[in-house]
C-alpha cells in the first residue's frame, strides 16, 4: 500500500521498489499481448478498491515496463477484467494500445471473485476500507455472510469487523480514502465518537493532517479531551425490579436532542410501570 500523507510528512523513507513477479498461488498460463480495446474497461465487477490512484504506477511502467500481467476472463471479446484495474488504467493513461495479460476461459464468477481477492491479498494491496467495500459490494448483490466468507476465505468475525468499517462516519471514510489518516487514527476517533457523539471529527482529521500526529499522540490528545468534556445528562436509570428517574426541567431553550432523551426516559418509565 502507498505511504499515507501522514507518513510522508513525517519523513519516513519509501519502500524499495522491487520488480514484481507472479507469486505462488496465482494462475500460471501463457502471457499474451492483448489489445486494450478488446477488454471491457468499464466493467468493475471484480474491482475492490475504493481509491485507485495510478501516478506511481504510470511512472513505474514508463521507466520499467509492465512487469505483472493483468488477468482476464472469458472466451469471447470483450474480455472481462478480473484483476489489474490499476495496471490497466495506468497503461491507458500512457496511451498504450496493448497490455500483457493471462486469459482464463474456465473461470466461473465465484472463482473470479476468489482469484481477484487472492491476488490482492498476496500482494497485500487492499486496505481494510477496500475489503469493507468488497464485502458491501457482495452484500448488495444478495450474497449472505457465509457465502462471502467462503469466497474470500474469511471467518465470520473478520467479515463483521470489515462491516464495522463500512459503517464509519463518511468524514473518516473520505479521510482514509484520501490517505489523510491511518486506520489506527480512524479506530481511535470512532471509539472516542461513540463515547462523545459531539466530538468534531472534521476538526480532528484536520489536526491529524496538519500536525502529522501519530496514533499514539492522537490517543493521548483524545484522552485529555475526554477528561475535559462534560458528562452527558442522565434522565433514567434501570434498576433491578424498577427504575429511577433523575430530576430534569423543560424550558424554551432546551435543545431538541435533550428533549428527545427526556421523552425516551418518560416512555421507558411508563412501559415499566404498565408491565409491573
Amino acid at each position: 500500500m502507498p505511504r499515507s500523507k501522514v507518513e510522508k510528512r513525517r519523513g519516513r523513507p519509501p519502500k524499495e521498489n522491487k520488480p514484481i513477479i507472479i507469486p505462488e498461488g496465482l494462475p500460471k498460463g501463457k502471457i499474451e499481448e492483448v489489445n486494450i480495446r478488446d477488454i471491457a474497461v468499464e466493467d468493475t465487477t471484480y474491482e475492490f478498491r475504493v481509491a485507485y490512484k495510478v501516478t506511481d504506477l504510470v511512472r513505474s511502467i514508463k521507466e520499467e515496463g509492465l512487469q505483472f500481467p493483468v488477468i482476464l476472463r472469458g472466451k469471447d471479446k470483450p474480455y472481462q477484467l478480473v484483476s489489474g484495474f490499476r495496471r490497466l488504467r495506468a497503461c491507458r493513461q500512457l496511451g498504450m494500445p496493448k497490455i500483457k495479460a493471462i486469459i482464463r476461459e474456465d473461470l466461473s464468477k465465484e472463482e473470479a471473485l476468489r482469484l481477484s481477492w487472492v491476488e490482492n491479498e498476496i500482494k497485500k494491496s487492499l486496505t481494510p476500507l477496500d475489503k469493507a467495500h468488497a464485502i458491501e459490494k457482495l452484500k448488495s448483490q444478495g450474497k449472505k455472510t457465509e457465502e462471502i466468507a467462503q469466497v474470500f476465505g474469511l471467518s465470520k468475525r473478520q467479515i463483521e469487523r470489515y462491516q464495522q468499517i463500512a459503517d464509519y462516519p463518511e468524514i473518516l471514510k473520505k479521510a482514509l480514502k484520501d490517505e489523510d489518516i491511518l486506520f489506527k487514527h480512524a479506530l481511535l476517533l470512532v471509539q472516542a465518537h461513540k463515547k462523545n457523539p459531539k466530538l468534531d471529527l472534521k476538526a480532528w482529521v484536520s489536526t491529524i493532517t496538519s500536525e502529522a500526529l501519530t496514533a499514539e499522540e492522537l490517543k493521548k490528545r483524545l484522552a485529555k479531551e475526554s477528561k475535559r468534556a462534560p458528562k452527558p445528562k442522565k434522565f433514567i436509570e434501570k434498576r433491578k425490579g424498577g427504575f429511577r428517574l433523575f430530576p430534569f426541567a423543560l424550558h424554551e431553550n432546551t435543545p431538541e436532542a435533550e428533549k428527545k432523551e427526556m421523552e425516551k426516559a418518560l416512555k421507558t418509565a411508563l412501559q415499566m410501570l404498565e408491565s409491573s
